[in-house]
C-alpha cells in the first residue's frame, strides 16, 4: 500500500515558528508512512528575510529528498502571479491532502484544487485578518487544527456548528538541540540572557528593552542580552535607535537570524520571551528542553 501523500502550505523558508515546525514534521515523515512535500507562498527575499537561513532551510529537504515547491514573487498579493505554478506543483506531487498553515494556503486550495481534502493549522492566539473573511475561509477547510488549548479554543468560534477544532500540541524534534549542560565557568561575571524570535510587533522587543533599562539601573554590567532573530528594516531600526538612545549597545546585541539557536541556548543562562501574543512557542519549548531557565510574559 502506497504512503499517504501529503502537501504542506507554508509563508517562507524562513526562521519562525510554524516554519521550524513544518520542517521538523516533513523530516520525520516517512517514518509514519507518510510522504511529505512543501510548498512556499514565497521564497525568503520576497518576503525581506534572509536568503542565507533559505539556503540552509533548504538544504536539509534536499537532503532528505523532500519535494519543495516555491511561488514566484507577487503570488501573495496576486494569486494569478502563483496559478499556473501552483497547478503544476499539485500535478506533479499528487497529494492525498494539503496541510496549510497560513490563510493565503486556503485561498489557493479553495479556489484551484478543492478536490482535495484540506487541513489548516492555526499558529497563533489572535487573528489578522477581518473576523468575516477568516470565518469564510475557515468553512473551506475540512479539518482545524490549534496547537494548544488557548488556540483551539479561540479557533472554535469562527467555525460552523458541525465543525469541531482539534488539539495538537506544537512539538520539535529535540534530536537537533544540544544537551543541556552546566556552565563550567564560574569566573565569568556576566549573566547571559538570551530572546530568539523575530524583531516584531508579536514579539514586543521594546517592552523586553524598556526592562532591561529598568534593571541596568540597579544591576549595571552583570548581564549581556542577545536578540537571534531578523525583522523588517523599519522594525529593526526602531529596536537600533533605541538601544542607541539608551546607551545599551554594551549590554544588547543583535545577532540578526541564526542557525546555530540550539549552540546559542545551551551557552546562555536565561531565556528571555516578551511576547504580546502567542499559540505555543517553539523558541520556548526549545529553550524548556535545552534546560535554560525561561522568563516570559504571561500568553
Amino acid at each position: 500500500m502506497p504512503n499517504l501523500k501529503v502537501l504542506h502550505l507554508l509563508s517562507s523558508p524562513s526562521a519562525g515558528g510554524a516554519e521550524v515546525f513544518v520542517k521538523d514534521m516533513v523530516l520525520n515523515s516517512q517514518r509514519y508512512g507518510i510522504d511529505a512535500g512543501i510548498l512556499f507562498i514565497s521564497s525568503a527575499e520576497n518576503v525581506g528575510r534572509a536568503s542565507s537561513y533559505e539556503k540552509g532551510f533548504l538544504f536539509e529537504l534536499k537532503q532528505e529528498n523532500i519535494p519543495f515547491f516555491i511561488l514566484p514573487k507577487n503570488a501573495r498579493r496576486n494569486i494569478f502571479h502563483g496559478y499556473l505554478t501552483f497547478k503544476a506543483c499539485i500535478k506533479e506531487f499528487l497529494p492525498d491532502g494539503i496541510h496549510s498553515h497560513l490563510l493565503m494556503g486556503i485561498v489557493y486550495s479553495a479556489l484551484f484544487c478543492r478536490r482535495i481534502p484540506l487541513i489548516y493549522t492555526h499558529h497563533n492566539s489572535i487573528i489578522q485578518t477581518k473576523p468575516f473573511i477568516f470565518r469564510t475561509l475557515m468553512a473551506c477547510c475540512n479539518a482545524h487544527i490549534g496547537i494548544s488549548k488557548i488556540c483551539a479554543k479561540f479557533l472554535q468560534q469562527y467555525l460552523l456548528e458541525q465543525d469541531k477544532c482539534t488539539v495538537i500540541y506544537n512539538a520539535i524534534d529535540n534530536e537537533r538541540l544540544c544537551a543541556p549542560e552546566k556552565n563550567s565557568n564560574t569566573a565569568k561575571h556576566k549573566l547571559t540572557l538570551i530572546a530568539v524570535g523575530a524583531i516584531s510587533t508579536q514579539k514586543n522587543y521594546l517592552y523586553m528593552l524598556e526592562a532591561v533599562v529598568t534593571v541596568k539601573k540597579v544591576l549595571a554590567n552583570i548581564f549581556h542580552l542577545k536578540i537571534a532573530g531578523e525583522g523588517k528594516l523599519n522594525e529593526e531600526k526602531e529596536i537600533l535607535d533605541y538601544i542607541n538612545t539608551n546607551d545599551l549597545s554594551d549590554t544588547v546585541e543583535l545577532l540578526g537570524n541564526r542557525s546555530d539557536v540550539p549552540q546559542l541556548l545551551v551557552q546562555s543562562d536565561v531565556f528571555l520571551m516578551s511576547s504580546a501574543w502567542e499559540g505555543l512557542p517553539i523558541a520556548l519549548i526549545e529553550a524548556q528542553l535545552s534546560g535554560v531557565p525561561s522568563l516570559v510574559t504571561d500568553v
